[in-house]
């Protein structure tokens, strides 16, 4: 029969098959009842046997296995059967055990005779399957590498206009699936500053001026909104006459790049502003400190000269005095004449040790050593009537009395130099000294006046020859206790000197964010105009009862309801913002920051605000953590709306 059989191949085959058979890139073989007759070099050659091997096996031999050579037979002789050829993917074993993944067609050779056995070709596809399985790993990696950078993929014709973007493209824009994106169409989404930047690089691309992109635009949104855009592209595909050109590129979005590259360059620009304003306001400084410095040797002379004119003209001239009366007495044997030297002597040096008593006690009162400093703010106040015809009205809490010694006479000789200031400048023959305890560690000592009064703007613009060394003294030695000065005043309003100062000794505490700094702006020194009205800001988290307290006060000639606020951060915010004189705040403000935390954060950052503290509490420890925050008072929602308003008045510019 094999002999047969290859006669009839032979027969059939036509001298052109024949060579084609010899000759094909593609193994061939003819078998019969599954038995290799025929093979060409290119099956040899692919399985690694010689023809001599091959001829006369079986089938069975270029398989891996007995089940993988019937599991080809019962798919391919079906299909014979019905077709009279099949084509399957399957795998042969090399002579050397290698496996080969090939594509396998098989044919009959005689349709009506099947008898007369198959002819087969087989395509060795082992290469091209793993430069399939490595490019779709590739793929699969590409993928994950586009997903987590959210690169969106396109690639379109610049001269057709025809394009192709994938999902993530679309959705940086907010546009569906389904979308097309055709060059007409991006060009139509462009920021219209950008598109005929974007047109000319197009043009530069057909051209052939440029092979490549990197650049960022604006696109619209589905919303409506502008997109920054990365765009970098590549030609990948030119036709010889420019009919064709393909680029490929990724589009990422990079709008809150581009807004946080904003915010820091506003934050640079503002840093290079402040350091302007520092660098001018130390120029400032060191121009008023030179002013100063002269101001202060004047004054220091001036001080010499008083105390050597007092010592000269007045208690030498008492001592001489006695002296000359001593001399009379050991010249003179009269007993009357010795009385009347006696006597003069005894008053000439009463008179020189009430000038010497005189003089101690203006440099350092004893009675700051003997009652503290309450007791020498009252001798304060008297001396000031006596010496001045000033009359000084004295509220100090006893709590406030300070536990050193530096503090107490700091605030004396402020307290002093603040009311001579008024001697000499408001035209008032009263004012207002006021001592209190403003929280557990700081004590607030006021100074104020209802006369002439001075535009607080005015402190920036004097020149070092017109500044006041009083008020800079002051304020360069609360700074160096920890302390803060705050000025309010306005032409005809009056003035008010607030100082503020832990009461115990101790380091200077960090500069609160948010306060003014320098001298003229440093985080120790607060200015602010004196209005007419006061300005009341309500803090409570019930609309209903903000209102309720807005109406109330609005009601009254002397109080302006600036603003409400329905929660501690925005009590923050609008403290800052709208300078109120007055706050009124509720304990309780719901979730976040509460009226005990707000309230001292607003105090850190104006110490010159004054806060009333509201709630339905009636207990007593809600309403000393209020006070310890730094509250001037503390009312209940439930008491008399009177009593509110004597609060606002009683406590404004305190």
């Amino acid at each position: 029969m094999p002999d047969a059989a290859i006669e009839s191949f032979a027969v059939a085959a036509t001298p052109g098959a024949e060579v084609l058979f010899h000759a094909s890139p593609v193994g061939v073989g003819y078998s019969v009842d599954r038995t290799l007759l025929k093979v060409n070099d290119r099956l040899c050659e692919m399985t690694g046997y010689a023809r001599e091997e091959l001829i006369g096996q079986s089938l069975r031999i270029l398989h891996p296995s007995d089940a993988a050579f019937e599991a080809i037979g019962k798919i391919i002789y079906p299909q014979l059967a019905e077709k009279g050829m099949a084509r399957m993917d399957a795998q042969l074993r090399r002579k050397d055990g290698r496996v080969l993944d090939v594509a396998l067609s098989v044919a009959l050779v005689c349709p009506d005779d099947p008898a007369q056995g198959v002819i087969a070709t087989v395509l060795d596809v082992t290469d091209y399957l793993r430069t399939q399985a490595d490019l779709r790993a590739a793929r699969a990696r590409l993928e994950v590498a586009l997903e987590a950078g959210n690169l969106g993929l396109y690639e379109v014709d610049l001269v057709t206009g025809e394009g192709h973007v994938d999902d993530r493209y679309l959705s940086q824009l907010g546009l569906s699936r389904a979308s097309e994106m055709t060059l007409a169409q991006w060009s139509e989404l462009i920021h219209p500053d950008d598109r005929a930047r974007m047109q000319a690089v197009v043009a530069d691309g057909i051209a052939g001026r440029i092979s490549e992109l990197d650049t960022e635009y604006r696109m619209r949104h589905a919303d409506g909104s502008w997109r920054w855009i990365l765009d970098r592209w590549r030609v990948y595909a030119r036709d010889a006459d420019n009919s064709r050109l393909r680029v490929a590129g990724v589009h990422l979005d990079i709008t809150d790049r581009k807004a946080t590259e904003e915010t820091l360059a506003e934050l640079n620009r503002t840093l290079e502003h402040r350091v302007a304003e520092r660098t001018t306001e130390v120029h400032r400084q060191a121009e008023q400190l030179r002013g100063l410095t002269i101001r202060l040797t004047r004054t220091e002379q001036r001080e010499r000269k008083r105390l050597a004119t007092i010592l000269h003209d007045h208690i030498q001239q008492l001592i001489v005095a006695a002296q000359i009366q001593l001399k009379r007495l050991t010249r003179t044997t009269d007993t009357a004449g010795i009385q009347a030297a006696a006597q003069s002597v005894g008053e000439v040096l009463q008179e020189a040790l009430d000038a010497s008593r005189s003089l101690t006690v203006e440099l350092s009162p004893p009675v700051l050593y003997e009652s503290g400093l309450i007791g020498g703010l009252n001798w304060l106040g008297t001396r000031m009537r006596e010496q001045h015809g000033l009359a000084v009205q004295l509220h100090a809490e006893a709590a406030a009395e300070p536990a050193g010694d530096e503090v107490r006479f700091l605030l004396f000789e402020c307290a002093r130099e603040l009311l001579l200031n008024i001697v000499k400048h408001a035209g008032v023959d009263h004012a207002q000294l006021t001592l209190a305890r403003r929280s557990p560690v700081e004590i607030r000592l006021s100074v104020a006046d209802a006369g002439s009064g001075f535009d607080p703007d005015g402190l920036k613009r004097l020149r070092p020859e017109e500044m006041s060394f009083g008020l800079f003294s002051i304020q360069e030695r609360i700074a160096h206790l920890g302390g803060r000065m705050d000025i309010e005043s306005a032409p005809g309003r009056g003035t008010q000197v607030t100082l503020l100062v832990p009461l115990a000794e101790g380091p200077a505490p960090p500069a609160v964010v948010g306060a003014t700094t320098g001298w003229r702006g440093a985080k120790t020194l607060h200015i602010r105009r004196r209005r007419q009205r006061c300005r009341v800001l309500i803090v409570d988290d019930h609309q209903i009862v903000r209102e309720g307290l807005a109406g109330l006060l609005r009601a009254e000639p002397d109080i302006d309801v600036i603003g409400e606020a329905a929660n501690g951060a925005r009590a923050i915010e609008l403290a800052v913002d709208l300078e109120p004189d007055v706050i009124v705040m509720d304990v309780n403000l719901g979730a976040g920051i509460d009226g005990i935390e707000a309230t001292r954060r607003v105090l850190a950052i104006d110490p010159g605000v004054t806060v009333i503290g509201l709630s339905m509490h009636i207990d007593q420890d809600v309403a000393d953590a209020m006070r310890d925050a730094g509250a001037a008072a503390y009312l209940t929602k439930g008491g008399p709306p009177e009593a509110l308003i004597k609060a606002i008045r009683a406590h404004h510019g305190q």
